[in-house]
C-alpha cells in the first residue's frame, strides 16, 4: 500500500496493518514540532513507527520531523519541470504594477501546514526596508482551511500590506509565472517558493 496524504497516512496504514500488507507512506509536510504542544509531532512519530514499513519524504527536514531514521526512511526530493511556453500576460501588468517591482511568488494550497502567516510576518518586514517587493499567492485553501485563510487575509490588512500582498486563487498555469523568463533577470525576482 502506498498512501501519498495525511488521511491517506492513517486509513491506508491500519488497511495495510489488518491486511499484512506493507505501507510506504510518500510524506510532503513538515511536521510542526510545537503545535499542540508538540503533541501533533509526536502522534504522527508513533504512526510512522506503527503504521509505515517506510517513509519517503520531500525533504530531509521531512524526514527528521517524524524521527524516522535512514533505515526507515528515504529522501526523494520533487521534481520539477519547465512548464510548457504559455502566451500568460505579464504579471506585472496584470497586476498593475511597475516593470521594476520584485514579485516573491508562492504556488500551493493555502493551509495552515504551509505557514503562510510566517511569511505574512516576514513579508511585513521585507516591505517596510524594500517597498518595491510584492507578495503573489496563487492556490486556495481546501479541506476545510478557509477559515485559515480569512485569517490570513484579516492579518495581512491588520499589518498594513495587502497593497504588497496578491491573492491570485487558482491559476491553471501559476507555475509558468514562477519562471524566469527572456525578459526578467534574476534581480527582478527576489525569489520562487513552490511549496
Amino acid at each position: 500500500v502506498q498512501t501519498n496524504s495525511t488521511f491517506a497516512h492513517l486509513y491506508g496504514g491500519l488497511a495495510a496493518r489488518w491486511c499484512g500488507l506493507p505501507c510506504i507512506w510518500y510524506f510532503h509536510d513538515l511536521v510542526e514540532t510545537r503545535r499542540l504542544r508538540g503533541n501533533v509531532v509526536r502522534f504522527w512519530r508513533l504512526l510512522a513507527s506503527v503504521l509505515a514499513t517506510h517513509v519517503v519524504a520531500v525533504s530531509r527536514a521531512v524526514l527528521d520531523s517524524l524521527g524516522v531514521g535512514d533505515a526507515k526512511g528515504t529522501v526523494i526530493y520533487a521534481g520539477q519541470t519547465d512548464p510548457p511556453a504559455t502566451t500568460a500576460p505579464d504579471l506585472r501588468a496584470r497586476l498593475g504594477l511597475p516593470q521594476d517591482a520584485r514579485l516573491v511568488g508562492y504556488v500551493g494550497r493555502i493551509a495552515h501546514v504551509k505557514a503562510l502567516d510566517v511569511l505574512a510576518k516576514a513579508a511585513q518586514r521585507v516591505i517596510s526596508t524594500a517597498p518595491q517587493v510584492h507578495f503573489v499567492l496563487f492556490g486556495e485553501a481546501l479541506f476545510g482551511q478557509m477559515g485559515y485563510k480569512q485569517a490570513l487575509v484579516e492579518q495581512v490588512a491588520s499589518v498594513g500590506i495587502d497593497d504588497h500582498w496578491h491573492w491570485l486563487g487558482y491559476t491553471q498555469n501559476a507555475v509558468s509565472y514562477t519562471h524566469l523568463r527572456a525578459h526578467e533577470t534574476p534581480e527582478h525576482l527576489v525569489c520562487r517558493l513552490l511549496l
